[in-house]
C-alpha cells in the first residue's frame, strides 16, 4: 500500500521507493584488526597486497546489503574492484556478522562488514577499528511497508511512528543508525552514497552472476 508517513519529508531520496521508505540504516563500512598497518581509509585501498589473504567480504547472494555494496561498487569502482579482491584471496562468507567476528578474532585483518555488526563490536572491547570510507559508506534501508488489505488505522499509526522523530531515537537506541538525523551512530562528517534502488534491483541478476564468475 502506498502511504507516506507523516515524516517522509525528512527522508532522502535514497529511503523512499514506490510503496515502501527506509526506518532506519545499515551502512556497509570497513573493518580491521587494530594494529593493521597503513590501515585503509577508502573502498580503493582494500585493494592492497599486503594483506592478501587477510581480507574478507560477504556473498551478495546470501546478503541483501552485500548485494547493494556489490551493486554499488561495480557502478562506481567497476568490476575490477571485485577481481582485484579476489587476486589477493579475499575469501567470502555468506554473513557480514562473519566478517566481524573473524576480524575481531584475529583470523582475517581487514573486510567489509556492517555498522550494525561492528559497533556492538567496539562496545565490547573487541580489537578492532571502523572505517567510514572517504568516498562514503554504503547505506542499505531497514524498510516499512504496509501490506495490502491490511492498512488499518494502527498500521498506519505504526508506520508514522517508526519515521517520526521517537522513532527514530529508538532505532538509534536498538543499535541501528537511524533514517534522519544525527545520532551517535553515525561520526561527524561520516559521508553516504546515494543508492539508486530501482537500477540496483533491475541489475539484480546481473550483479549476482557476475559476482559469483569473479
Amino acid at each position: 500500500v502506498d502511504y507516506a508517513p507523516k515524516d517522509a519529508g525528512q527522508l532522502p531520496a535514497s529511503l523512499k521507493g514506490p510503496d515502501w521508505y527506509g526506518a532506519f540504516t545499515f551502512n556497509n563500512i570497513i573493518l580491521y584488526h587494530h594494529g593493521l598497518a597503513n590501515p585503509p581509509k577508502d573502498w580503493p585501498d582494500l585493494n592492497n597486497p599486503t594483506w592478501k589473504g587477510q581480507i574478507e567480504i560477504g556473498d551478495p547472494s546470501a546478503s541483501g546489503t552485500t548485494l547493494a555494496l556489490a551493486g554499488t561498487l561495480s557502478q562506481t569502482l567497476g568490476w575490477d574492484y571485485f577481481r582485484n579482491l579476489q587476486k589477493l584471496g579475499a575469501r567470502v562468507v555468506a554473513s557480514t556478522n562473519t566478517v566481524g567476528t573473524d576480524i575481531a578474532g584475529g583470523q582475517m585483518q581487514v573486510g567489509i562488514t556492517l555498522d550494525s555488526v561492528a559497533r556492538p563490536l567496539v562496545a565490547a572491547g573487541s580489537p578492532v577499528v571502523v572505517v567510514w570510507p572517504s568516498s562514503g559508506a554504503v547505506p542499505v534501508p531497514g524498510p516499512v511497508a504496509i501490506v495490502k488489505g491490511h492498512d488499518t488505522p494502527a498500521a498506519k499509526a505504526f508506520v508514522d511512528w517508526l519515521i517520526s522523530p521517537a522513532g527514530q531515537a529508538t532505532s538509534v537506541q536498538l543499535g541501528y543508525a537511524p533514517a534522519y538525523g544525527a545520532s551517535t551512530a553515525v561520526p561527524a562528517g561520516a559521508r553516504t552514497v546515494a543508492v539508486d534502488w530501482t537500477k540496483l534491483g533491475q541489475n539484480r541478476d546481473a550483479t549476482l552472476s557476475t559476482f559469483k564468475s569473479i
